[in-house]
């Protein structure tokens, strides 16, 4: 994976197993960490957000849930397999303490 792309999908080792994540508050999580970033004239945090999750779900790393359409974008989460997978890897690049 892309560097940046890796620690978006380690992030989510935070979150407990079955966790639906809201894509916006997910976006700005990875932005307050330094994940993620705005650049002037370039996409904003959010669109940023949404292009990476959108990546991990096309390599079926999460999964995405759509929400009704008045709702605001929806959530991701993982399968428990794949929380498995991240938390392992987080553990042995020393992302994060678990």
């Amino acid at each position: 994976l892309p560097m940046q792309l890796k620690h978006c999908f380690l992030y989510l080792a935070h979150f407990p197993e079955d966790y639906k994540l809201e894509i916006d508050d997910l976006s700005f999580c990875w932005a307050a960490e330094g994940i993620i970033s705005s650049i002037c004239d370039g996409p904003t945090i959010l669109e940023s957000g949404i292009y990476y999750i959108e990546e991990l779900v096309r390599r079926s790393m999460v999964i995405y849930e759509k929400r009704d359409l008045t709702m605001g974008l929806g959530y991701c989460r993982m399968h428990d397999i794949m929380r498995d997978v991240c938390l392992w890897k987080a553990k042995e690049e020393n992302f994060l303490q678990v």
